[in-house]
This record gives structure tokens, sequence and C-alpha cells, in this order.
């Protein structure tokens, strides 16, 4: 495994010389439960027949369908969107996720693999935490039964001779298996270690990575006026909310930098007289911003046939897009499901397409909104 791990990291170096590799997180999958279950993800390896290294037989609870579900779903992948590349999928997981109000959302990306690979475990992680963990159902596979201890072969007839063999209980099979059991957990404990020491390795070449590679992209801001769009701007740029915003005339244009992303951001006016601007801006940008302000219901139906009016046009096919509604901290918005159902925005089947429910002067869900922009710095070569 050390060797292992020292050929990954030299892969890694080599990928950050070329700009082509994107770190992620090697343990999303336990993140997941830990965020669902507030257990530790490792709780789950080594339960029931099917939580852990292989998996057969009937599962000895909810708990343990739940690994069975998970590994049939994986099964399933591997011979269909990730055509045998399940393992390597598995353990250095190319996928995305946000936890928002308490419910997994997967990031959404062109590669079905992925994709998939991030409803396998949101999928899992949400039915563990449905159904109570047993403690008495952990390691059943391992233990040894019961019934074992006390069958050893009877003892010698009186007329046996003294040189016979004395009684020798069968336990000592289940001393092996008790000594297998503990290299596979040792085993088990040094993956997890190795795995730890790669994702620092990650987070330190990333971190050389931002001081000699730079990233540029552009964005495209637009909504209907009031909607927050200015605001927006002047809280991911300076961090501060301004109650005195002066709403856009025609357009602005502001350069953020944030980690080794410069991000070039047109604000465009949400005023009737402007918004056949909007097309021109956001052509052969990276993604397109949609402000909507989620607690001025009157203005949603106006906002929506918007939305979809400037996403009907050729030139901007396949632009990704991010929505979001905005002033949250308000009793009347709209949540982020609500949001998608009265926007109709699964209606929207041409590209990729996001949703937040976010506060501007709370700063609510800022740090995931940057998140998805700045990873979608490459989506789109001008």
């Amino acid at each position: 495994m050390k060797a292992y791990l020292i050929v990954l990291f030299c892969i890694k170096v080599l990928c950050v010389s070329s700009g082509k590799f994107s770190a992620r997180n090697l343990l999303n999958f336990q993140s997941m439960i830990s965020h669902t279950t507030n257990r530790s993800g490792w709780d789950y390896h080594n339960y029931g027949r099917w939580c852990g290294l292989g998996g057969s037989g009937t599962p000895v609870d909810d708990v343990d369908k739940c690994c069975e579900i998970h590994d049939n779903c994986y099964d399933e992948l591997n011979g269909n969107e990730c055509k045998g590349m399940m393992q390597l999928r598995a353990y250095f997981v190319l996928y995305e996720w946000n936890w928002v109000d308490n419910t997994i959302i997967c990031t959404q990306t062109t590669d079905n693999c992925s994709k998939e690979l991030c409803a396998c475990d949101k999928k899992a992680a949400e039915c563990f935490a449905r159904y109570e963990y047993n403690e008495k159902h952990r390691n059943p596979l391992w233990e040894t039964p019961s019934w074992w201890s006390d069958w050893s072969i009877p003892s010698k007839p009186s007329w046996w001779p003294d040189w016979s063999l004395p009684s020798v209980p069968i336990n000592p099979i289940a001393s092996w298996i008790g000594e297998k059991t503990q290299n596979i957990t040792s085993w088990m404990v040094s993956i997890t270690s190795d795995l730890a020491m790669l994702a620092l390795i990650n987070r330190i070449l990333d971190w050389f990575k931002s001081l000699f590679w730079k990233e540029e992209m552009e964005l495209t801001l637009v909504g209907l006026q009031y909607s927050g769009k200015t605001t927006f701007v002047n809280v991911i740029a300076s961090g501060q909310f301004s109650e005195d915003m002066i709403p856009t005339v025609g357009f602005n244009m502001r350069k953020i930098t944030k980690g080794n992303v410069t991000i070039k951001l047109w604000d465009i006016g949400g005023q009737p007289r402007f918004r056949s601007m909007w097309e021109r801006y956001c052509r052969g940008v990276n993604a397109i911003v949609y402000m909507v302000d989620a607690a001025d219901l009157e203005k949603i139906e106006a906002s929506r046939n918007e939305l979809h009016s400037l996403l009907e046009k050729p030139q901007l096919t396949g632009i990704p897009v991010l929505v979001l509604g905005n002033k949250r901290d308000l009793a009347a918005a709209l949540d982020e499901r609500q949001l998608i159902e009265n926007m109709k925005l699964k209606d929207i089947q041409d590209r990729e397409i996001c949703c937040y429910s976010i506060s501007c002067k709370e700063k609510e869900n800022i740090d995931i909104t940057l998140q998805w922009l700045i990873s979608h710095s490459k989506t789109r070569s001008r």
C-alpha cells in the first residue's frame, strides 16, 4: 500500500503539472453517512452480512439491507455506466456533493458514472438514517457461534491407553478465524490511514498548484430588477452586505479572485429595457447565474418566463446555469424544492442546471455557491 501511495503521489504531481487533475474528496461516502446518521461511516464497514468486504446471504436487519442495496447498485454501474471502472471510482471518487437543508445534493455533471455513483452513495446514506443501528449485528460473520465453544472430542473411555492424545477442542478453527479477522481489521485500519495520508497530499499539492497555476472564468449574472444581483456581487467580492446598493443601469463588469481562480463577472441590469442585452453577454461564458427574488411571489412567473426565454436562444445551448433563490432569510421566501417547481427547472434538459437557496444578507449558502462556480472554471472553453 505504501508503494501504491508513492505511485499515486507521482501521478498526482504529473497531473498537476499538466493542469488536468481536479482533487476530490476520497471519503465522500463516509462523510455522507456521518451527515445523515451522526455516526462514523466506518461503523458500517463490519456490520451484518453485507456491510464491508464482500457480502452474501440474507441481511440481518434493515441496516444490512441498505448495504445489500448499495452493493447491488455498484454492481449494476460496473456493468453499465462505469464499464469495469467501479473499483477505481469507489476509492478515488470523481463526484462532488453538498449538504443543504439536511439533504444530500449531488452536484450535476456530464459524467454519467460520477453522477450515478453519487446517487448510489446518497441512497445508501439516506437508507442508513431511516433505520436503527444495532450494535449486536456488528461483525456477526466473524464471531464464533455460541454452540462452537462447547463442541469438543468426547473424553476418552476408561479402557483407553495412557499414551492417547488428549481431548482437543475444535476451537482452534475459531482461533484461526479470529486471527484472520484481526489481520483483516489491521489491513482496513491501514487503508484508512493511507487514504487520509493521500487526502493530505492532495491538499498540499492543490495549495502548491494554486501558487503557480491560475485559472480564469467568465460568468454572466442576470435576473429581474431588485432580485439582489449587485448585492450578491458585492458579498462574494468583499464579504460585506449593504442595504443601500444602487440597481445596475445597463451593465457592470467586475473581476473577483478566489484562490487561484479569477472570475470575470458581468452584472446585467434587470429592467425590461435591458433584458434584450442578456443573450449577448451570456454567449460563450463558463456559466450563467440567474438570480430570483424568492420572497417576491408576484414576480416568480415573470422570472420563470424570462429564464426559459433566454435559454431557448441557440447561441446559449449547453451553457451551465445556476439559479439562486435570494432572500431566504425572509419568511415568505420559497425553499429550493418550491423554487425548482415554480421555476420549472426540471423542464430544462439540454444543459446542467443547479439551484441553491441563498441569503446575501445573512451570507447563507454563499460558500457552496462559490464552490459550484469555481468547479465550472474549465467547463467551457472560450
